[in-house]
């Protein structure tokens, strides 16, 4: 990358970086975060220009709220997981006529989180979207799809319901259930 600055896509690889070495202990603040990057950027993990697009605060905000304590409090957490999962074409374009019955579809992603709790899996998908006024709700919905997809493949793959999913926004830092 050159010395510009990221592009949405970017900064939000460089939040995702982050949060896949984000430590799972009480108390961190925005410091802790700050010291955080610098390592990251010393290990040559992060870049230089990725630490500038990530907000500190903002993950500092995440670390205070009670979906960060159950992921603290989980015995198995999973990060930046990919998966390759396929599935029937009439449960992913429901509707649609003509479809055959045979046909599968493939769907391939990238679990942000998914943690374990006695009754079920965890699912938190961490969004970087600019809200530009729009309610997490509202935001939320648009991602509905992609959640519910990866739900389903989850549950499939490792035989154990995905019980709650949840989109979080770092711009407001708003967190919310879609399942």
């Amino acid at each position: 990358m050159s010395a510009r600055s990221l592009s949405p896509a970017e900064r939000g690889t460089a939040f995702h970086l982050v949060m896949q070495h984000l430590p799972m202990t009480d108390g961190i603040d925005e410091n802790t975060i700050t010291e955080m990057l610098d390592s990251l950027v010393a290990k040559r993990i992060l870049s230089g220009e990725q630490r500038q697009g990530v907000d500190a605060a903002a993950i500092a905000v995440f670390c205070r709220t009670p979906i960060y304590d159950r992921m603290r409090a989980s015995a198995r957490v999973w990060r930046e997981v990919p998966f390759t999962y396929g599935i029937a074409a009439d449960k992913v374009y429901p509707g649609v006529s003509g479809l055959p019955a045979e046909e599968t579809v493939i769907i391939q992603g990238v679990i942000d989180c998914l943690f374990a709790e006695d009754d079920g899996l965890v699912l938190v998908d961490y969004k970087t979207d600019v809200l530009k006024g729009l309610a997490g709700e509202e935001a939320a919905e648009k991602h509905r799809f992609q959640v519910e997809q990866y739900c389903g493949a989850v549950s499939a793959i490792l035989g154990r319901p995905v019980k709650e999913a949840y989109v979080y926004f770092f711009d407001g830092g708003q967190t919310v259930r879609l399942v």
